[in-house]
């Protein structure tokens, strides 16, 4: 498919066209906005600075617009949030859109959650000083998982989002089912992700 992808901040930005190549998709327009923090009024920080992004990378003419944020801290669940972009989206940009589609993924907490679901991903970081993954939980979701590597990295080094987002998208294993099984978001990005799969005649 070609993609388009509007994302919140410079990690989404080198992360998801990353992702989206993984699986097969080619990638012509890439935007990032700056985010808001929980206490922005989410049908605003849609209309007010996703809609005109959304307006724009249209004019590529892709299959599919790929919106990617975070929740923050907000108390909605991110499915909820998501649908409500989605239908302002839908709303305020639906003559410019044509043939093309849209999802919207909305991380639980924050992006990281998603590139962090590839426990051994994270462990080849070379920021650390070793394995770090034993005592992860079971789900990244709500998660503040930068925060899991406090006290592992190597003297003089920390997490730096784009750099080591970037180097996680490269790694991670889209197709493992422990590591979708980790994380909401990355199943959905996963799903919208993937290309269809061709009709093939069928001789009776």
């Amino acid at each position: 498919m070609r993609i388009a992808v509007v994302g919140e901040g410079l990690t989404e930005y080198h992360c998801v066209p990353t992702l989206a190549g993984k699986l097969g998709n080619t990638v012509i327009r890439q935007v990032h906005f700056r985010g808001s923090n929980a206490g922005f009024d989410w049908d605003q920080l849609f209309r007010k600075k996703i809609v005109p992004l959304v307006n724009a990378v249209a004019t590529a003419s892709p299959d599919k617009i790929v919106v990617v944020l975070d929740r923050e801290d907000r108390a909605d669940c991110p499915s909820d949030l998501a649908h409500r972009g989605l239908s302002i989206i839908q709303q305020d940009c639906g003559h410019y859109l044509g043939e093309c589609t849209v999802t919207v993924i909305v991380s639980n907490r924050e992006f990281e959650a998603i590139l962090f679901a590839d426990y051994a991903a994270v462990d080849s970081l070379g920021v650390l000083k070793g394995t770090v993954s034993p005592g992860f939980p079971d789900s990244t979701d709500s998660q503040n998982v930068v925060g899991w590597l406090n006290g592992h990295f190597k003297p003089g080094y920390s997490y730096d989002k784009p750099r080591e987002g970037k180097s996680l998208a490269q790694k991670m294993n889209l197709s493992d089912e422990a590591v979708l099984a980790r994380n909401r978001a990355l199943r959905k990005l996963v799903k919208e992700l993937t290309p269809p799969q061709p009709i093939v005649a069928v001789d009776f």
